[in-house]
Parts: C-alpha cells; sequence; structure tokens
C-alpha cells in the first residue's frame, strides 16, 4: 500500500484479509511452540509494531489467543479518540487500534492489555529513570493497569543492566504499587 508516495507494509492489518492473518498466526504459534514447547503460555500476542485491524483480533481468536498487548497512550489527543472510537465500538482507524485496555476487545472476546509507557525507544537509547517514572505516575492517574515495554537490543550494550537496576529501585520507591508478571495479568480472575 502507498499512502503520500511512502510504501506501507504491515505483518497484521488491512493489507492482509482475515485468511492469511489466520495463517500467519497459526504459522508463528505452531513455531514458537515447537522452540519452546511449554515454555510458552501461548495466549498472549503482540502485534509487530501494534499494528492490527479487526482481522487481527479475529484471526487471533480463532487461533486461541484470548489477551491482545498492543499500545495504549495516555496523552489527550488520544485518549480523546479511544473515547469516541470506543462510543462507536470501533477497533481500529486503519492499523491503529482503539486502546480497550485492559477491556474486551469489541471485535472478539480477546482481552488487552496494553503498554503505555515505552521505556526505551527500540534502540540502544537509555532513557533517564526519572523521566520513566514520570511517564508511569502520568499513566497512572488514566489507568489502574499500567504495562511496561521493553526492548531486549536496548538492553544488551555495556551499562544496560545499571540503569535496569536503578530503574527497579525506583519502581520500589512508588506509592500504592503492586507488580504482577504479564502471565498472572493475563489469567481471566485478574
Amino acid at each position: 500500500m502507498t499512502i503520500g508516495g511512502k510504501r506501507l507494509t504491515w505483518e497484521f492489518g488491512r493489507e492482509r484479509d482475515l485468511a492469511i492473518q489466520q495463517r500467519v498466526i497459526a504459522e508463528g504459534k505452531a513455531i514458537m511452540h515447537a522452540k519452546l514447547g511449554p515454555a510458552l503460555a501461548g495466549n498472549l500476542f503482540t502485534p509487530p509494531r501494534h499494528r492490527f485491524d479487526g482481522n487481527t483480533v479475529r484471526a487471533l481468536h480463532a487461533e486461541g489467543f484470548s489477551v491482545l498487548s498492543a499500545a495504549a497512550y495516555t496523552d489527550p489527543l488520544r485518549r480523546a479518540v479511544y473515547r469516541l472510537g470506543r462510543s462507536m465500538r470501533m477497533g481500529t482507524i486503519g492499523n491503529r487500534g482503539i486502546a480497550y485496555h485492559p477491556e474486551l476487545r469489541p471485535e472478539a472476546p480477546l482481552r488487552e492489555l496494553s503498554i503505555a509507557v515505552a521505556v526505551d525507544d527500540g534502540a540502544p537509547v537509555q532513557r533517564d529513570v526519572a523521566d520513566v517514572l514520570a511517564r508511569i505516575d502520568h499513566a497512572r492517574k488514566h489507568t489502574a493497569l499500567v504495562g511496561l515495554m521493553f526492548h531486549h537490543q536496548a538492553w544488551d550494550r555495556p551499562g544496560g543492566n545499571h540503569f535496569l537496576e536503578d530503574l527497579a529501585k525506583g519502581l520500589q520507591g512508588l506509592p500504592d504499587c503492586e507488580f504482577v508478571l504479564l502471565s498472572t495479568a493475563t489469567q481471566p480472575s485478574a
């Protein structure tokens, strides 16, 4: 697809129909099970670059997934777009999802547990711990369940472990917080 002279391709989204998305998801799940075996919980899916459409959600449900994790931004403009989209029971606008975090998606009964704070930008760029904590504080004003996104390649460098240690200490100091593993948060009783 070309938009504004720029070629855009996504693994999941409006460029691919339901059958193709379901086939790709099933193939990926089979590969993950073959490589990880019982270590793979297999009920949560994060679409690459957080791009998806209603067919993605329906395909995930058909393949046995119960949780979608994408992005739930907390800036005022996106919160307004999410409110409008949810009021109209929209799932996406183009390949950009309307956040239903932490509720069920309208396209299929998948719970959405999305990230609100990107701890890094996916590149080996270290953010300031105080900045990350401020972003968490801001997100907590809009949702009781704040997901954090870590890109592994950002920490696979000298000094990356020190940032993570400092961040862990900062997280310990946050008031009125409970930390849970994603596998715990994705359980139906959560």
